[in-house]
């Protein structure tokens, strides 16, 4: 849970952005960058709320850590193949 909050965070921005414009070459502002990275601050809390959800489902229906678990991983691996 506390992954998933933290994994990117508009904390991060201070030091992110910065570190974009320094690395690569792009005609993008400060601004037009956080802009454009908004929407994953905003994905962020929906993923949190979706893992805590997992666990508490799977903690009410009794499994073992071990199951929860990989649930948590094939939901992340379907995110990913549907992003590809």
């Amino acid at each position: 849970m506390t992954i998933a909050r933290n994994a990117y965070g508009r904390g991060q921005a201070g030091q992110l952005i910065p570190a974009l414009l320094s690395g690569f070459e792009t005609d993008l502002s400060y601004w037009d960058i956080h802009d454009r990275l908004r929407l994953l601050w905003l994905m962020r809390k929906d993923v949190a709320t979706l893992v805590r959800a997992m666990i508490i489902v799977g903690q009410a229906h009794c499994k073992l850590p071990g199951e929860i678990l990989r649930d948590l991983l094939e939901m992340a691996q379907q995110y990913v193949t549907y992003t590809d």
